[in-house]
């Protein structure tokens, strides 16, 4: 898993798709070995969904996406709620979310994408260093919502979102 991660890391400082691909690779290969039940799964999920999310900013491959959403949500599934890694878990759910909503338009994918945000910034606890990056995607997501419906209300609870 270490080797997947490298690989994802260096992807994000050369852009080289191969790192990627071989990121992906790798990182499906231990989540298969992984057997189930076992503590670390949820997070070779989230790895293996910002791989996934990762190609897809470079080559917008809707598939990747969609694994990226997938991979996502199993990682969360996966977490007792109190978990101190649920916050960010959460977050990034919400961020795949909104990247697809971006991509396919489905209104649904921008609410559930501002449910799980809400939710992690709800759930993480006082003082955390995480709290502003988790209303920032927030704002981002109901700003994308506003921008493809027009209630004021989102936009309203984003603008808010920056001064919490």
């Amino acid at each position: 898993m270490k080797r997947g991660i490298e690989q994802a890391m260096r992807f994000k400082s050369s852009g080289n798709l191969a790192e990627i691909m071989e990121a992906i690779s790798v990182q499906q290969q231990a989540v298969q070995l992984t057997p189930p039940g076992h503590a670390d799964m949820p997070m070779y999920l989230n790895s293996l969904g910002s791989s996934f999310m990762g190609r897809f900013e470079r080559t917008g491959n809707v598939s990747d996406i969609l694994e990226a959403v997938s991979a996502h949500q199993r990682a969360v599934q996966l977490t007792p709620n109190d978990h101190p890694d649920m916050p960010s878990l959460l977050n990034d759910l919400g961020n795949s979310l909104t990247r697809r909503f971006e991509r396919t338009g489905n209104i649904s994918d921008a609410s559930d994408a501002i449910s799980v945000q809400r939710r992690a910034v709800q759930i993480i606890p006082n003082g955390q260093p995480n709290m502003p990056g988790l209303l920032s995607n927030l704002g981002i997501s109901l700003a994308r919502r506003f921008e493809s419906t027009g209630n004021f209300s989102d936009i309203s609870e984003a603008i808010s979102s920056g001064k919490t």
